[in-house]
This record gives C-alpha cells, structure tokens and sequence, in this order.
C-alpha cells in the first residue's frame, strides 16, 4: 500500500539526469477537510451519486503547507518536525523561517532547489521529494 503513494517518473534528458517521485496521498482542502470523489462542493453526496470516495493526487504542496504550519511535536510519529510559520512570522530573524522550512523539507525527504521571500513578502518554494 506504501508503494501505490509513489509514482516514479523521469524527467527528460535536457532537464536532469535523475527521476523524481510524485507524493501521492489523500487531498484536503484549504480548511483540512477531505476531498471527496463523487461529492458537490457544499460537501454533500453529488445527485445520483452511490459512491464517493477519497480523492487522491499529487500532494508535495500540501505537505510542504502542513509542515510550515505545524509546530514540534505536532506529529507524534516524528516529534521534530515542524516550523510553526505563525510564530516565525513575527520574530525577528526573518532567515531563520527559511533555514527551518529548509532542514523540515529535507527531513521529510524532498530536495529543496529554490526557498526565498519573494518582492511581494510571499514564501516561495521550488522543492521535489526524491
């Protein structure tokens, strides 16, 4: 069941020489709630509708947001992780935000090419799990 979260695929020859991994796992909306097939947007069964079940897809964004609001100790299962970005927000040492977003990144196993405050004070990331 672990295996069917990753889904390899390579890039072509002119972008890189190595292949990536897509994360796949259960979509949540922006609020946490579940994202559901066969389901209207209020949330509820779609017409006609017998089934509904999770939706699945690519999901590195939405583990990269979670890890950015998490605080340690959050997960149970990996006590470390996690940079409580509204804490950091308002400290006075805007790098150190980017410095644990990085090594959180890299924990989780993705490899971080580009994280920097963009012209407009928003967080931009350009990270891949390997």
């Amino acid at each position: 069941m672990l295996r069917d979260l990753f889904t390899e695929f390579s890039l072509s020859p002119a972008c890189a020489t190595f292949a990536l991994k897509e994360m796949r796992d259960i979509l949540v909306d922006g609020e946490g709630a579940f994202l559901l097939q066969g389901v209207t947007g209020d949330r509820l069964p779609a017409k006609g509708a017998e089934e509904f079940d999770f939706q699945v897809g690519e999901s590195a964004t939405q583990h990269q947001r979670h890890l950015l609001i998490a605080h340690k100790g959050a997960y149970k299962a990996a006590p470390e992780i996690g940079v409580g970005i509204a804490d950091e927000l308002n400290g006075e040492n805007p790098k150190a935000l980017l410095i644990k977003a990085e090594r959180n990144f890299e924990y989780d196993g993705m490899r971080v090419v580009t994280l920097a405050y963009g012209a407009d004070g928003k967080i931009y990331v350009d990270a891949t799990y390997e």
